[in-house]
């Protein structure tokens, strides 16, 4: 593993994550030290102020809209995660 490898911290993406359940696991992730690739579907100003909590716990966090009912925006989106968080372990 190269040292820049070992000093990235864990990222992890949530489906669903800015609200309900998916905001609880997003954020008890943050609280363990992961970065959050924010996954949410309609409600961008809810998905802001999840990102501006999990922010506020020390660690990145990026919001990704996609609707994954539809298959086509699947691959979409894990590029665009891909690209906010190489590595991403979660």
């Amino acid at each position: 593993m190269s040292e820049q490898q070992s000093d990235r911290r864990p990222a992890a993406l949530v489906t669903g994550g800015a609200i309900r359940l998916g905001k609880a696991i997003a954020l008890s992730l943050a609280a363990a030290g992961y970065d959050i690739a924010l996954h949410f579907r309609s409600d961008p100003d809810k998905a802001a102020a999840t990102a501006s909590e999990i922010r506020a716990l020390g660690v990145r966090c990026q919001p990704f809209r996609a609707d994954l009912a539809d298959p086509t925006a699947i691959p979409t989106l894990i590029s665009a995660v891909a690209t906010h968080f190489p590595g991403l372990n979660v």
